[in-house]
């Protein structure tokens, strides 16, 4: 058992009422400059649905990894009765909203979200999930201009303003943004969809998925904890994925195998400007 884990075992199942600060956890000098060998980063990559399974078994396979998701409906502020919750984003038909990339499926109606770390996670549609490095510390949410560390994050905690996402301290967290679809929408989806993506109006459209962690730690050694995730992270994907290089930049995007064809057999794609035809071409 981690001494993350030792931690969460000892305390309550509530979420503790401890302010700290946004500069993180003071560090003794020698601490300090082990930490700074830490530095956050990301990692991008292609993929398609028949790619998502193979993408969802390595995280659900790691014991250092939980999903932070929703845990049951919305609810209205204690002693304080409001209209009911507004349809979700979805479900609104009165425009034709279109985004670039939807991650908030509704308004902010003043009603909160509860929220759990899960693991296994069951299945993975397009979107942004936040990952709890469990190795790298405890988790701090948002109340208020304060940051109170999560007792217990398998147990749960409370969103207590109107938010979509479980506003959480960058400390022990990673991102992960994915998009696996790339066919153009079809007539009916234009016609009930909403919101409307932008990337898909105009036609197919591979898009990049990525990574993205801290370097921020509650706890002496949580940041290198992450770097250490992370190199096992680059070594599974060399792996499993192959390697396309930016033209004119170190930046590498690494493709699973059904999106290597699909980018191979001429679909488009979308790398944040990067251009990586030639590697495209050269890729095995």
């Amino acid at each position: 058992m981690s001494s993350s884990q030792m931690l969460f075992r000892l305390l309550l199942p509530v979420t503790m009422v401890v302010p700290i600060s946004i500069g993180y956890l003071v560090h003794s000098p020698r601490q300090a400059r082990a930490e700074e060998v830490a530095s956050a980063g990301s990692l991008s990559f292609f993929a398609d649905e028949q790619d998502a399974p193979t993408l969802l078994g390595r995280l659900n396979a790691d014991p250092e990894i939980a999903f932070i998701v929703p845990d049951g409906p919305r609810m209205p502020p204690p002693d304080a009765p409001l209209p009911p919750p507004s349809s979700p984003t979805g479900d609104r038909r009165e425009s034709r909203l279109v985004v670039a990339l939807a991650t908030c499926p509704w308004g902010s109606d003043g009603y909160w979200q509860q929220w759990r770390a899960v693991r296994p996670m069951d299945g993975l549609k397009d979107g942004e999930y936040t990952l709890w490095h469990i190795s790298a510390g405890p988790l701090a949410r948002s109340v208020g201009r304060e940051w109170h560390l999560i007792a217990d994050p398998l147990v749960g905690w409370t969103t207590e303003r109107p938010l979509c996402t479980p506003a959480l301290m960058p400390a022990a967290t990673i991102r992960l943004q994915l998009v696996t679809r790339h066919a153009a929408y079809t007539a009916q989806e234009r016609a009930t969809v909403r919101p409307l993506n932008g990337y898909w109006l105009n036609g197919d459209l591979l898009v990049a998925s990525d990574f993205q962690w801290s370097a921020a730690s509650l706890e002496v050694g949580g940041s290198l904890q992450t770097t250490r995730w992370v190199a096992g992270l680059q070594d599974w994907f060399s792996r499993n994925t192959v390697a396309l290089q930016a033209r004119h930049s170190t930046e590498v995007f690494w493709a699973f195998p059904s999106a290597l064809k699909r980018l191979k057999s001429g679909t488009p794609y979308d790398s944040r400007g990067f251009e990586l035809d030639e590697s495209i071409r050269r890729a095995p």
